[in-house]
């Protein structure tokens, strides 16, 4: 769920702006973005492991399925009683309880994965160094590196204490040295063989729930 950022491949300060101009690049609020922090819920987080046992109990489902649109950003208190939503939501609620915490933490706007689908996370800066945030992958305590090389920053949004500030993010060409490479896919690989491992295990299940579904059916 969270990873150390490498400032190589991701810039993570970004260029203050006053509204972002990048709105195509997936950046639709459906309120004004101070109505986030204002309706934030009544959760009240203490830690970080806190806010991933939430999260885990929360259930991704798309914008169109559950609203009849393909944008409709949750604010956190509806997030909240729900527990249902797509990346937005989960991230402008874990903004706010980082917010809460005294975080110096963005609400990010991006693409992700092979794909460079649209996409939200945080980030947030801890001790001098800046994290990434995964609230989809709450079921994970900790990330890979790859899996924050393949986070793709457009557009941020901070709180200051005093008023929210705009960044639009360059993207960054990284070329990992060897090492770079070996550590990154040493650390990745173990990861996707459980991942395969555990869907093999759970095959027969699934296959067995599948054909006596369609025998009732019949």
């Amino acid at each position: 769920m969270i990873v150390k950022i490498d400032s190589r491949a991701y810039d993570t300060e970004g260029m203050p702006t006053s509204l972002p101009t990048k709105r195509s690049l997936h950046f639709h609020p459906t309120f004004a973005m101070a109505t986030y922090l204002t309706r934030r819920g009544d959760s009240d987080c203490q830690t970080l492991d806190e806010i991933r046992t939430f999260l885990d109990g929360c259930t991704y489902v798309s914008d169109r399925k559950q609203f009849g649109v393909d944008e409709y950003w949750m604010r956190p208190d509806q997030f909240e009683r729900s527990r249902r939503g797509d990346c937005e939501d989960f991230a402008l609620w874990t903004w706010c309880q980082l917010v809460r915490l005294g975080f110096d933490v963005r609400f990010v706007i991006g693409t992700a994965g092979f794909g460079r689908n649209g996409h939200a996370w945080v980030t947030f800066r801890k001790d001098g160094e800046d994290f990434l945030l995964e609230p989809l992958a709450s079921k994970r305590r900790r990330m890979t590196r790859f899996g924050a090389l393949m986070h793709y920053p457009r557009v941020s949004v901070a709180w200051d204490g005093e008023r929210l500030r705009y960044f639009e993010h360059e993207e960054r060409e990284f070329s990992p040295s060897t090492l770079d490479i070996i550590g990154i896919l040493l650390e990745w690989l173990p990861r996707v063989m459980w991942t395969i491992l555990v869907g093999l295990a759970t095959l027969p299940k699934t296959l067995w729930r599948l054909a006596r579904g369609k025998t009732e059916n019949q």
